[in-house]
């Protein structure tokens, strides 16, 4: 500590009377590590607050500053109570602020001394001064402790309690001084320096349990349970010189693979708390030394001041574990004699403090430490104390010599076992986003970080330290501890794991036996890579423990090496499986890694075809990118390998990706494939293509492309495609035409799936009253069908989910969800963004403002440039709801660069989208009437009756309370005098309803808009369309009715939900005007 810096550094201060004063001395505990870890900017701050904290008091307590020096302050007081009072009030101070700033501690500990000194200049010097010094040393963090002297001075009217810490030796002094401890608080002090009452041993300063580093993640239970059993040591607190009421010792081992967090735990429990710790670890060697752990421990306290005489005094057996203490020589006790002394080290720690026993690494351990462990396990219930041990469960090959202590731990109820598990992928993340070295890192480099990690805290820094010095390969640490192993295994266990390790994480024994030659081989060196727990048994075959033992190995080969590693097990896996589907990729991955290209690539092109009927299009992607490049320039093979990777990037939305290798084969199926591959890839490609008039030109190219084949089933296909573009164009009599021949060419073909796609565009051409149920009618049937075929069946639910919502409520809409998730879920088939979050747009009118804003995020962060060909609407509805919360600035930039490239496309429904959007800033900014003159070229050629019911909506929602505002009345006779329109079902009759309202409102009749508005809110409300009902509310309350002053305060509620703060300023601040106001 800081005797020495006390006694003799340079005097400061105002002039200093003589007689008796007592002399408080103070500084930071563990200020040294603290500066390593914080650094030197915030130690300062933190030595300002300190000194800033003592003066205060010391002012408020007449005491006189002396000195000061980095940490450490000298003061005298004239009073030995004041003294006291001053003391206890700067440690209570520091456990404030601790207690608010956990992460910056100030751990002060504080000794007082009184005596005559002398006065020398501005200073005091002298034995008192220099006692006071070697008492402030002493103290531990928390810690207040006074000299005998001092309390004989307070002894009638001490401020608190006071526990006598007995005789101590101090630094420097020749004689033992007796402390005691003020108990200025009822909480215990804990800092580890502190002394055992009636005992000259002291507690050791533990080494390895430091303050931890980083933070701990995914172990809330666990942590719970270590600190409830260290809770229990000291459940109530112990009068002055007795033991402990009710106190309960126990063990608990902590169990877990190498880096799983088992130090980081105990760490994490046992820091900055009461329990005093004798700590000690097993270390790797070929002939571990006897007791090594609690060797540690007894040096720990013979290197503590007078540690080795105190042993000496009260368990001399001990001395004999430490060859340098005098007792050395002596013989060494019996083994009993041995474990009865260290446990009445034990008992005289516990009954001065909680105390615990802390064994790491004990699965390197010797006998005769598990001998003694096992011993005093069995003692530190009643006596009590806490053993807790660690282990590595990976290092248990079946013959370990703890497997027995361990099973003998298991029947006792005293005994509780922690295993740590890897983190799950979340709390992984967690870990990952909290280390400084990846601050800058990507979602999706954590992403990679984490699956090579598995979840083991310690691979995910360790990996994250190597990523932030740009490297990618395994940590050095961790390589070199699996080649360690790797080499006690053996020669078969090598080959055997590099043969493994090039044919991935796991394999079958059927590969296996072949390339190691024969059976016994492969039996051997598959116990011996078990037994080293590089390796683990998996059905009938082996696996990796984990994904960097397989790195390591593969890192220490040398490329000609793994080259014919990878020939050998291709070439086994070629003989065995070369028409098993499920083994194509393996082969062709060995076969093109051996320089095989020509024999890999039939294998790949199997593979791929594979993967995407599994909807597995990223592996498909990646095992068509190695096709291309095996295949040669200019050849069929490369044509098809380009058509199977332009599938696997349409199946992953990678639109501009797929557009373009579809182009680059097309060019060569125009030059050197059949027309079938001319027709076949153009309609690939036209199906990728985002609306617009290239898309439309591509369909025309289709049918030119296919109509000399005669093959009506794709005939039909493409017609039905040509309809539906013609409609969007507004050519219907073209469209009606095509309509007409893809009922006839999929009649031909005898495909009724394709006759019903038809057959609801025809549905739509003659928009006949109640055309939207006969329509969802086909789409059922529809649905049946490719349940039937296991064809489409994601896509028909998403239709089928959109057009119920004309009728359905809530709870519908998430069971038909559900029913999709349930069904991708039993086919192993990636559900889709649709199943997950829902529709765009339904989440924006159901309130759902959360998922639209993650949905759009999702989006963007996923698809980058496609995101806006993928899903259009999705950037317009984030910016909408942007708006509402914020205001027209917040999204308007965004709303308006959304729908300029809808508007690009030219169709009628992208224009009737950007319209819908954009009315929500024009409507925001006040002005109603841009909003009718932009829909009036929209509504000309296609009216409200012929809309689905997600342009109807949207376009209803804007359109009629911009009527009301414009004071124009025209537009209304759309919804009003249309019978189509509220035979749609309930969400059209509910704007019906609305449109009612409006113009009885312009027409002066508040009665009649009350009822209407009450019916189409009660629609609304019913069907879980939030934000269509609470937007009635405003135009509502113009009729001044009591039921409209409900509405809108439960609109106001709804606003408030989604933190809308803008919307609700508008509320707020609008004044209802009569009818016709703007």
């Amino acid at each position: 500590m800081r005797g020495d810096v006390y006694a003799l550094a340079p005097a400061s201060g105002g002039s200093i009377a003589e007689g008796t004063r007592t002399f408080l001395f103070a500084d930071l505990r563990d200020y040294t590590a603290f500066v390593e870890r914080h650094g030197d900017r915030v130690a300062a701050d933190l030595v300002a607050a300190y000194r800033k904290l003592i003066r205060q008091r010391v002012r408020e307590t007449s005491g006189a500053e002396i000195k000061v020096e980095g940490d450490a302050m000298f003061v005298v007081f004239p009073s030995a109570r004041q003294a006291i009072a001053c003391g206890a009030a700067i440690l209570s101070d520091a456990a404030v602020r601790t207690q608010a700033q956990p992460d910056l501690p100030m751990r002060v500990g504080i000794g007082l001394h009184a005596g005559e000194p002398v006065a020398q200049d501005d200073d005091f010097i002298g034995s008192a001064v220099n006692v006071a010094a070697r008492i402030g040393a002493a103290a531990g963090a928390g810690q207040l402790l006074i000299s005998e002297v001092v309390r004989a001075l307070v002894r009638t009217g001490a401020p608190f309690p006071m526990r006598d810490r007995g005789p101590v030796t101090l630094k420097g002094l020749s004689e033992p001084v007796r402390l005691y401890e003020v108990v200025w608080s009822d909480v215990s002090p804990t800092d580890s320096a502190a002394l055992i009452e009636g005992s000259a041993i002291p507690f050791p300063q533990p080494a390895r349990l430091e303050a931890p580093g980083s933070s701990l993640v995914g172990r809330d239970d666990e942590l719970a349970l270590l600190r409830s059993r260290v809770a229990a040591l000291s459940p109530n607190p112990p009068p002055p010189g007795e033991g402990r009421v009710g106190a309960t010792g126990g063990t608990v081992m902590i169990a877990g693979d190498a880096g799983i967090g088992k130090s980081r735990l105990l760490r994490e429990a046992l820091f900055g708390s009461a329990p005093a710790l004798l700590y000690g670890a097993c270390g790797l060697s070929e002939a571990p030394p006897p007791y090594e752990p609690f060797v540690a421990i007894v040096r720990s306290i013979i290197r503590e001041p007078h540690g080795e005489a105190a042993l000496q005094g009260v368990v001399p057996e001990l001395l004999a574990l430490a060859p340098e203490s005098a007792a050395s020589r002596q013989q060494a006790p019996d083994r009993d004699r041995l474990f009865g002394a260290f446990l009445r080290l034990l008992r005289q720690y516990a009954r001065a403090r909680p105390t615990v026993l802390v064994v790491e690494d004990l699965h390197w351990a010797d006998e005769a430490t598990v001998a003694m462990l096992q011993f005093l396990i069995g003692e530190a219930e009643p006596t009590p104390y806490l053993v807790a041990a660690t282990y590595r469960s990976d290092e248990l090959h079946r013959r370990h010599r703890i497997r027995p202590f361990l099973a003998a731990l298991a029947r006792r109820s005293d005994v509780v076992t922690i295993a740590l598990a890897p983190l799950s992928a979340a709390h992984a993340l967690d870990l990952l986003q909290r280390l400084p070295t990846l601050k800058a890192a990507s979602p999706s480099e954590m992403e990679a970080i984490n699956h090579r990690a598995e979840g083991n805290p310690l691979f995910l820094e360790e990996l994250a330290e190597t990523h932030q010095l740009g490297r990618s390969a395994v940590p050095a640490s961790v390589a070199e501890t699996v080649l360690q192993r790797v080499a006690r295994a053996g020669d078969n266990a090598g080959r055997l794991l590099q043969y493994l390790a090039v044919t991935g994480a796991r394999a079958n024994y059927d590969i296996l036996e072949p390339l190691m030659g024969e059976e016994a081989a492969l039996l051997q060196g598959a116990r011996a890579g078990v037994e080293e727990h590089l390796v683990q048994e998996d059905d009938d075959g082996l696996a990796f423990r984990h994904a960097l033992i397989r790195e390591a190995i593969l890192s220490d080969l040398m490329t000609r090496e793994r080259r014919a590693l990878h020939r050998s097990v291709g070439e086994a896996m070629e003989r065995l499986h070369k028409d098993d589907p499920e083994y194509a990729g393996d082969i062709a991955q060995h076969l093109g890694a051996a320089g095989l290209a020509d024999r890999a690539l039939p294998f790949a092109m199997k593979a791929g075809e594979r993967a995407l009927r599994l909807s597995a299009a990223e592996e498909a992607a990646r095992i068509y990118e190695h096709a291309v490049e095996w295949s040669q320039p200019s050849t069929v093979d490369r044509m098809r390998a380009l058509e199977g990777l332009g599938r696997a990037y349409a199946r992953d939305l990678f639109v501009k990706k797929a557009t373009a290798t579809y182009q680059e084969a097309l060019d060569l199926a125009r030059s050197i494939g059949s027309q079938d591959d001319v027709a076949r890839i153009t309609l690939r490609r036209t199906f990728v293509l985002p609306w617009g008039r290239e898309e439309y030109a591509s369909w025309q190219a289709s049918w030119a492309a296919a109509e000399p084949l005669d093959q009506p089933a794709t005939l039909a296909r493409i017609a039905s495609g040509l309809a539906r573009r013609a409609y969007l164009y507004l050519e219907d009599d073209r469209g009606a035409a095509w309509v007409e021949r893809a009922l006839s060419e999929a009649r031909r073909a005898g495909r009724r799936g394709q006759e019903l796609f038809a057959l609801r565009l025809q549905l739509q051409y003659q928009h006949r009253p109640g055309w939207q149920a006969k329509e969802e009618a086909h789409i059922r049937e529809q649905l049946e069908l490719a349940l039937w075929d296991d064809d489409a069946v994601l896509s028909m639910y998403t239709d089928f989910y959109v057009r119920r919502c004309r009728e359905s409520d809530e709870a519908e809409r998430e069971r038909i969800l559900q029913t999709g998730r349930d069904y991708a879920d039993r086919l192993a088939i990636p559900e889709g963004i649709v199943f997950r979050y829902g529709v765009a747009w339904v989440n924006w009118l159901t309130g759902r403002w959360d998922r639209a804003r993650a949905l759009s995020d999702l989006i963007r962060s996923r698809w980058s440039d496609d995101a806006p060909v993928v899903y259009p609407s999705v950037g317009p509805i984030a910016a909408s709801v942007a708006i509402e919360i914020d205001g027209p600035e917040a999204g308007g930039r965004q709303l308006t660069d959304a729908t300029a490239r809808l508007r690009t496309t030219e169709t009628w429904r992208a224009l009737l989208w950007a319209a819908a959007h954009e009315a929500n800033l024009h409507l925001a900014e006040g002005r109603a009437a841009a909003v009718l003159e932009s829909f009036r070229p929209i509504f000309e050629p296609r009216p409200p009756s012929l809309y689905d019911v997600e342009d109807f909506a949207l376009a209803s929602r804007v359109v009629l309370p911009a009527a009301l505002l414009a004071g124009d009345r025209r537009v209304l006779s759309r919804w009003i005098d249309d019978p189509t329109v509220a035979a749609g079902g309930a969400m059209y009759e509910a704007a019906v309803d609305h449109a009612g309202a409006i113009a009885a409102l312009l027409d002066g009749n508040r009665n009649a808009a009350d009822a209407s508005f009450a019916r189409a809110a009660r629609t609304y409300l019913e069907r879980g369309w939030l934000l269509l009902a609470h937007e009635l509310a405003w135009q509502w309350s113009r009729t001044g009715s009591p039921a409209a002053s409900e509405a809108l305060r439960a609109a106001v509620t709804f606003y408030e939900t989604q933190g809308a703060t803008w919307r609700l300023q508008w509320l707020a601040e609008r004044r209802y005007a009569e009818v016709g106001g703007a």
